[in-house]
């Protein structure tokens, strides 16, 4: 096992793997289907963890019968006839868990570290977040995230270096790094790629600037800069925590908006977008102001 070593094991033997921590929930996983407990000790091991804490919950997949089951410790989270559906259930799950296991505001948003701080990709689902943060990994970034920014009150964002799942849309894109799972892995894959990336940023990051990238084909690569009051309207709409501690989250975003430069990334190819991102946040945006 790569990830972690084994942890005992399942009520049948199967060795468990872990632990893995996702911000703040640990948890271990056991399958049985030895090859694909390699698989996913391989896709889990950026989240793989030293910590001798108890985990809080222990995955168990059970994919061999019929129906396929996702089980949390005693609860059944799942049961399909389709045995990839649990496993894109775990995944799900583990990412709900970790969105729940902090206190700080989160962001749905991609974020990846230039070397002098995070840029914080605010937007929603299907907009390219994750194709636009392994082409900024490609390009030496650091990688903090593709699903939630986690931001503190320091203006720091923590890292949930979860693997970068990129949808078949994107897959073109990274030929070079298409996953090779062995054959009776494959069956029990979701339709979509989980691609972990090796030493991922391990520490909070200050956040430079936030950008809200949207895909504009025929169009060029460009930032198109954010007035505070505006962003911070937009960055509430992408904030998973604004339920809770509504307060708290708009008074955290003004400041951040205040204090960082916020833009607008149009986007049509990456090698551009990539180009243009490079000195983001560097400098105040022309016509960011405090307000």
């Amino acid at each position: 096992m790569t990830a972690g070593k084994a942890t005992g094991g399942g009520a049948t033997g199967e060795p468990r793997i872990g632990p893995f921590l996702a911000v703040a929930h640990a948890f271990t996983v056991v399958t049985d289907e030895p090859s694909l407990t390699r698989h996913l000790d391989t896709v889990l091991a950026p989240l793989a963890t030293a910590s001798t804490t108890v985990p809080t919950s222990h995955y168990r997949l059970a994919v061999r019968a019929r129906p396929a089951t996702l089980h949390a410790d005693d609860r059944l989270l799942i049961r399909a006839d389709e045995p990839s559906r649990p496993l894109a259930h775990l995944l799900h799950a583990v990412n709900e868990a970790a969105r729940r296991s902090t206190s700080a505001c989160v962001l749905h948003a991609a974020v990846a570290d230039r070397g002098d701080g995070a840029v914080v990709f605010a937007a929603a689902s299907e907009s390219g977040k994750s194709t636009l943060v392994r082409a900024l990994v490609d390009a030496g970034w650091g990688y903090l995230s593709d699903e939630y920014a986690i931001v503190h009150d320091d203006l720091t964002v923590q890292p949930y270096a979860r693997p970068i799942s990129l949808d078949p849309g994107s897959w073109q894109l990274f030929a070079q790094h298409r996953p090779d799972p062995p054959p009776a892995v494959t069956a029990l894959l979701p339709d979509q790629w989980q691609l972990p990336v090796p030493d991922p940023v391990r520490e909070r990051r200050p956040v430079r600037a936030v950008v809200l990238p949207r895909h504009v084909p025929g169009a060029a690569s460009r930032l198109v800069p954010v007035a505070p009051l505006d962003a911070v309207r937009l960055l509430l709409g992408c904030s998973f925590s604004r339920q809770e501690q509504p307060g708290r989250d708009l008074a955290l975003l003004s400041r951040l908006a205040h204090t960082v430069a916020v833009a607008r990334l149009q986007v049509d190819g990456l090698t551009s977008a990539v180009d243009v991102l490079r000195n983001v946040g560097r400098a105040r945006s022309p016509g960011h102001q405090q307000r």
